[in-house]
């Protein structure tokens, strides 16, 4: 195991006694996803990455998190403005039981699942959604919590 692997891991292992901030209950749900992300300069048209398919491995009412092959799509990093001034974000499409919804939200962070596969997980903080796609992912929620 390298050092830098060992020492992200213990990193992890910390957080999750001293400072796990996630206030909102995580559900346990492995389910399909795609998402582009989106960079929006202050004074020109929007840029998109092309989708990708993806998964998720946990979700909340605040925000979920998305296990991927991948952090960067089209010159566009999961996290980081190439600029550091445009505003960035994620549109995402769950598929739920009930229908598919739309997603817009910002990634808090990424780590590497696994070093040897190239795996990542990307926190994702919700910042939007219609309010008849959030009645559907509350209603998921609350089905799956049992």
């Amino acid at each position: 195991m390298s050092n830098y692997y060992l020492g992200e891991h213990m990193f992890n292992f910390v957080r999750g006694f001293i400072a796990n901030r996630r206030k909102k209950r995580r559900i346990v749900a492995k389910l399909p996803v795609q998402f582009s992300i989106v960079r929006q300069p202050r004074a020109s048209k929007a840029q998109k990455s092309r989708s990708i398919s993806a998964r998720t491995s946990d979700l909340s009412s605040s925000g979920l998190s998305l296990e991927t092959s991948v952090i960067q799509l089209d010159n566009f990093h999961v996290s980081l403005s190439a600029d550091m001034a445009s505003e960035q974000f994620l549109e995402i499409e769950l598929a739920l039981p009930e229908r598919g919804i739309r997603i817009q939200g910002i990634s808090l962070r990424y780590q590497r699942k696994d070093a040897s596969k190239g795996n990542y997980i990307v926190g994702v903080k919700i910042t939007s959604m219609s309010d008849e796609d959030r009645e559907v992912y509350e209603r998921f929620l609350k089905t799956a919590e049992k």
